[in-house]
């Protein structure tokens, strides 16, 4: 499920693999890269077991990794979206076997759309976007006035100049 510009949902929050986010309205979490790795590890098996060894293969492949740094992903996954190893609602621990994601999958249809009605436009933000086109603006209609305006008085531009010498001693 490498989903490079793809966003899902899963338990009312949006995951974010790209961005390594998840998000549910105006909160947004940030999880390592790795941790979101074990997720969409999960998302794949849609509710299936993952076993610790299926995780260790897909997520560090052929590095020899202690069941620490897996634990440790599942802890941080578990705080971002605001589960327990007790009471599961998203991530369960099987003993002995691995973990399992407890929710429905859905991908997002269209992620971009999905942001833009969860985070409407600020005021400000339309106000530095108006100043933006004005300033735009201005600078166009003040270059072609100055363009168009006759030169009133002669003026010499000077360019550096490039040694060529053999000696290279000529530079000024």
């Amino acid at each position: 499920m490498q989903a490079a510009n793809h966003e899902f949902r899963l338990d009312g929050w949006t995951i974010c693999p790209a961005r390594c986010r998840i998000e549910r309205g105006t909160e947004s979490r940030r999880v390592k890269p790795k941790s979101m790795e074990v997720l969409e590890r999960l998302m794949q098996a849609r509710g299936a077991v993952v076993s610790r060894d299926e995780l260790f293969d897909a997520v560090w492949p052929g590095l020899a990794v202690s069941d620490d740094v897996l634990t440790n992903s599942v802890v941080e996954l578990r705080k971002a979206f605001g589960d327990s190893a007790r009471d599961p609602r998203v991530i369960e621990t099987i003993p002995r076997k691995g973990f399992r994601l407890m929710s429905e999958i859905a991908p997002v249809v269209d992620a971009a759309r999905e942001r833009n009605r969860r985070k409407p436009l600020r005021f400000r933000e339309v106000l530095l976007a108006l100043a933006g086109i004005a300033l735009v603006i201005g600078l166009w209609s003040w270059g072609r006035s100055v363009a168009m305006a006759p030169a009133r008085e002669n003026s010499v531009a000077v360019l550096p100049f490039v040694d060529m010498s053999a000696a290279r001693d000529q530079d000024y």
